[in-house]
């Protein structure tokens, strides 16, 4: 019976040490840097709302007047009484933000990552993808999903880029990266990538979930940099506090996303009060005094660690990780962390991961104190070491 492999599946899940516990976490608005796990006040440094935007106030604000204008759900897909001005009026601030003609709005980056690229692999005739190896996971189920041919490339290789590019000129090529690699810091040479797009004709796609709001006045690495890309990804999930995903391109790319990407066809539209948070947020983001903390802090944490001999990523992006590998071993120390120190970082690990290369991966805010970040750095030497 189905159910009987099910049972042994997660008898050996749990056997090595695989499986995946939550914590209940309780906002602690007066406090955005900390949550309460078991009605116990903790500090909070593995948050991907970086910004602390979701307790903003003036965001807050927005939202509860989007709710008295909208109630609380849009009422059907945005074909189906699902499109407000609210999403329209978001779609244009994200084409604003990015430069781009035009934007689509989707429930979740990951659905707007799977719904775009399956609708370019299925829909055009001869496409290939040439995808980085470090792509996470809804970059490589939108490619599969498209069951179109695909070449994989060595992280941030372009020489390796080119050579399967050369290999494979009978193929319309999409060159797929991250702007920022989420486990381990890497950021991509987005001006390079595009020279080496326009060489070889190839359409560029870049996911830019971890830099939207942190870089390039909160547009992005591509903005950073000055490149120029033909299709973004982005999220509200995380700098911006909110909820929701998109991708931003040129106003035909965007039409043929529309009609094609099954996720945003048949999936219910972000609430409008959500739509309208996301516009504030946007907004709040670029607060020089906010982003000034921010970038202090991560500095200042990256500068404590090495004053206690933890061994992190080099990289100058915000990601922050310390790789411990084994899987039991990185449980232990966040275990240890929150329970003996107060301290909240969840360990990553397999499936996130490739096994052997678990690690804790540090974020800070800008409401952090010095004094926090160097009881963060002093526990994690005291184990380490």
């Amino acid at each position: 019976m189905i159910v009987n492999h099910i049972s042994q599946i997660v008898k050996n899940y749990k056997e090595d040490n695989l499986h995946r516990e939550f914590n209940e976490l309780v906002k602690v608005q007066s406090k955005p840097e900390k949550v309460l796990i078991n009605n116990q006040e903790v500090i909070n440094f593995c948050s991907n709302d970086y910004l602390r935007l979701s307790v903003n106030e003036n965001i807050l604000q927005t939202m509860l007047e989007g709710v008295k204008q909208y109630g609380v759900g849009s009422g059907g897909t945005r074909n189906i009484s699902g499109t407000t001005k609210a999403h329209v009026e978001l779609e244009k601030k994200i084409a604003t933000l990015h430069k781009m003609q035009s934007a689509l709005v989707f429930s979740s980056a990951y659905n707007a990552n799977v719904g775009a690229l399956s609708a370019l692999g299925k829909n055009i005739p001869n496409i290939a993808f040439f995808s980085d190896e470090q792509n996470h996971a809804s970059i490589i189920h939108g490619i599969n999903f498209s069951k179109a041919q695909k070449f994989i490339y060595k992280h941030s290789d372009f020489n390796h880029l080119e050579k399967l590019l050369k290999e494979n000129t009978n193929f319309l090529p999409v060159i797929v990266c991250e702007s920022i690699y989420s486990m381990s810091g890497t950021k991509t040479d987005l001006v390079k990538l595009s020279e080496i797009a326009q060489k070889y004709k190839a359409l560029t796609y870049v996911d830019e979930v971890h830099a939207v709001g942190l870089y390039g006045n909160a547009s992005g690495i591509a903005e950073e940099q000055g490149a120029s890309v033909d299709i973004i990804n982005g999220t509200f999930g995380k700098a911006f506090g909110c909820v929701g995903g998109y991708i931003a391109s040129t106003a035909e790319i965007c039409e043929f996303v529309k009609s094609f990407a099954s996720p945003f066809i048949f999936s219910t539209s972000l609430p409008p009060a959500i739509c309208l948070a996301c516009i504030a947020a946007i907004e709040e983001a670029k607060n020089p005094s906010l982003q000034k903390k921010f970038w202090g802090n991560v500095v200042y944490l990256k500068h404590t660690l090495q004053k206690y001999n933890i061994n992190i990523f080099e990289t100058d992006s915000h990601i922050i990780s310390v790789p411990i590998p084994t899987v039991h071993k990185v449980k232990d120390i966040a275990k240890e962390l929150l329970n003996n120190y107060q301290l909240y970082v969840q360990p990553i690990f397999y499936p996130t991961v490739p096994l052997a290369e678990e690690m804790l991966r540090l974020t800070v805010s800008p409401y952090h104190t010095n004094e926090q970040i160097e009881s963060l750095a002093k526990a994690l030497g005291l184990l380490l070491n």
